[in-house]
């Protein structure tokens, strides 16, 4: 009997195993299963196969060596092989028989299911009073819902308030890291940079040079032939300070012992150094030093000095100390522009930490009738930051206040009644008033309670006499014509301060 041989892969499923199948017009399919891998089948997939096969008129049998499948095979009626060839050799077995198709049952009249479903009703029910009284009753339910869900009530209270304070002595050290509520808080360190300038009249004076010297010099040959000594040759003394002077003419000097030529010279640097005693010019500078020997047989004259205004020593440190005073004063302006509102400095802690440059003009050894300094130093100070100042205020409130109130945040506040002042060892101390508004606790549960389904006179009545309030309470009806307050909880609200 002819029979189609169908390969099956790995990847294929219930659908492609199918589309596979209905190609095939012979009485027997034989799903070949892949060597390797595995087709995912479930059992209720080898029933549809089957069904499917039946369907087209043929018998369904399996080539696999996967037990699970062999053993829902076998459970299902479905012969399975070993290889495809003994599958075509060997006589299939008969396929199961097809289950019979069920019988159904009669169609019942829907006319009779319906007069069994509806009995008839009873006269009562249809009676125009009784419709009456049931509408009446479903208008009364309408109202009584509205009453307690749509109105809406917005109460606002006033509760009785009063100031509560504590004053304490507060200090601050810069080791400290925490805040003690006893009165203590870290030392926090700020640090600016400040520059600044200053100028003062000079009381000092210095000499300056003014005018040349000028003398003669007498130089001998120290060799056998004469040598010319040109214009601007340099001849100097041997003491410190070096004195130059330079020859204005060329001259020839003649040999021999007893020969000797004069020439005019000038001082180098202009002033009254340039005065020397006889025989002070000694030295010849440069190539006719081994050649020429020179003295000078008359004192050097003319030279002059001029006294000029000139910083002192004593200028510059009287000028230094009252800038240091002002970069003082300008640090503690800066230092209050920089700390946040409500830091509280403590100006015994300003030091100067550094100079950074400091620059005099005229420089030191110049002549000037005025005296600049322009210092940039850093200065460092110690202060106590507003959000510590809160928290020990709030430390310290808390735990005294008052059974049966209860404090509002917002009014914390702190105010500082003494300047701070810095000890020997570094700590610093001043007192403090901490202060916060309480008012009563009033629960809202029981304002509720007191004024559910009451009218709008009754329930501030009954408010302003079971509480404690500084004003008359306010209510807010919605719709504001509603009389009573409503009798849902969830529909009041309550507003306190």
């Amino acid at each position: 009997m002819k029979t189609r041989i169908i390969a099956l892969e790995a990847h294929d499923d219930l659908i492609s195993i199918r589309d596979k199948m209905s190609w095939a017009k012979t009485p027997r399919i034989l799903l070949l299963w892949p060597v390797r891998g595995r087709v995912a089948l479930r059992p209720l997939d080898l029933k549809l196969l089957q069904r499917h096969a039946r369907h087209l008129g043929a018998q369904l049998g399996l080539v696999t060596r996967d037990t699970e499948i062999i053993r829902e095979a076998l459970d299902q009626g479905i012969p399975v092989f070993e290889t495809a060839k003994e599958a075509q050799r060997t006589l299939w077995p008969p396929p199961p028989p097809s289950p019979l198709p069920r019988s159904r049952p009669p169609r019942r009249d829907l006319r009779e299911m319906r007069q069994t479903a509806r009995p008839t009703e009873a006269p009562w029910r249809t009676h125009p009073l009784t419709r009456l009284l049931a509408f009446a009753l479903g208008v009364l339910s309408v109202l009584a819902v509205a009453m307690a869900f749509l109105p809406r009530a917005e109460i606002m209270l006033e509760p009785f308030t009063r100031s509560h304070r504590v004053e304490l002595s507060v200090n601050a050290a810069p080791e400290r890291e925490e805040i003690y509520i006893g009165g203590a808080v870290p030392a926090r360190r700020a640090r600016i940079v400040v520059i600044a300038d200053q100028s003062t009249r000079t009381t000092g004076h210095v000499s300056l040079p003014r005018e040349s010297a000028y003398g003669v010099v007498r130089f001998r040959n120290l060799t056998p032939l004469p040598v010319l000594a040109p214009a601007g040759t340099v001849v100097r003394t041997v003491g410190d300070p070096v004195v130059r002077f330079v020859t204005l003419e060329d001259v020839e000097v003649p040999v021999g012992v007893e020969q000797y030529v004069e020439v005019p010279v000038e001082a180098l640097t202009p002033g009254a150094v340039g005065n020397l005693d006889p025989d002070s010019l000694v030295v010849v500078e440069g190539d006719l030093a081994l050649a020429l020997a020179v003295t000078n047989p008359e004192p050097t004259t003319g030279g002059s000095n001029r006294s000029v205004p000139a910083p002192s020593p004593e200028d510059r440190e009287r000028l230094r100390e009252a800038l240091i005073e002002t970069l003082y004063r300008r640090a503690r302006t800066e230092f209050a522009d920089l700390l946040a509102e409500g830091d509280l400095p403590f100006p015994d802690t300003l030091t100067l930490s550094e100079v950074l440059d400091e620059t005099f003009d005229p420089p030191e050894g110049q002549p000037g009738s005025t005296l600049t300094l322009t210092m940039r130093a850093v200065f460092v100070m110690e202060y106590a930051s507003a959000s510590d100042l809160k928290a020990l205020a709030r430390g310290a409130l808390t735990p005294s206040v008052p059974q049966g109130f209860v404090p509002l945040p917002e009014t914390l506040s702190y105010r500082i009644l003494s300047d701070p002042v810095t000890g020997q060892d570094g700590v610093t101390r001043w007192r403090m008033r901490a202060e916060q508004v309480v008012r009563r606790d009033i629960s809202l549960l029981q304002v509720i309670a007191l004024v559910r389904g009451r009218t709008v006179s009754g329930a501030i009545a009954r408010l302003e006499e079971e509480l404690p309030l500084a004003a008359s309470p306010r209510i807010t009806m919605t719709p504001s014509w509603w009389p009573w307050l409503p009798l849902a909880p969830f529909r009041i609200s309550v507003e306190m301060p």
